[in-house]
């Protein structure tokens, strides 16, 4: 048991600086484009209409940006919380959380960036969670610990998981 868990975290490891590798060599203009359309199929979402609490992280490097995201909850009244605002014990109830990572597999589970953050969050205080990736951070399957949490939606630049 303890020998599978090691090469689960090494095979996650690996997975996660070849994704990053591949995410960071993506052009600006791509990231921009590809962003703006998974944003659009976002706001589309039922559950984006009717979530009045969300959880939303704040982009970095070439994730899918999240800017228009924060500013469109803004403005339709919604409560936007963001990773850090809170200790773990604190955290506020969310309709909604919209959540980054590395690649996702095509049943919601997902490589983050490594801190484990993010299943913390989503096991105690999230009622949705959705996944934003490009099409290329979709893979058929990612091996999972007990502590993994998968999202219930995946949106990227071309479809809805």
């Amino acid at each position: 048991m303890q020998r599978a868990q090691k090469y689960g975290q090494i095979e996650k490891r690996i997975l996660r600086n070849k994704f990053l590798q591949e995410r960071n060599a993506m052009a600006n203009d791509s990231v921009f484009e590809k962003s703006n359309q998974i944003v659009s199929i976002l706001f589309e979402q039922q559950i984006w209409q009717i979530a009045n609490h969300i959880h939303c992280y704040k982009s970095k490097g070439r994730e899918v940006i999240t800017e228009d995201i924060i500013n469109r909850a803004e403005q339709e009244g919604k409560q936007v919380w963001y990773p850090g605002e809170y200790s773990s014990s604190n955290w506020p109830k969310t309709d909604l959380a919209i959540v980054p990572g590395v690649l996702f597999d095509n049943k919601g589970n997902r490589i983050g960036r490594g801190g484990g953050w993010y299943d913390k969050l989503l096991s105690s205080i999230v009622s949705y969670s959705i996944g934003l990736a490009y099409d290329y951070q979709i893979v058929e399957d990612i091996s999972t610990e007990e502590h993994d949490v998968a999202v219930d939606m995946i949106i990227t630049e071309s479809r809805v998981i």
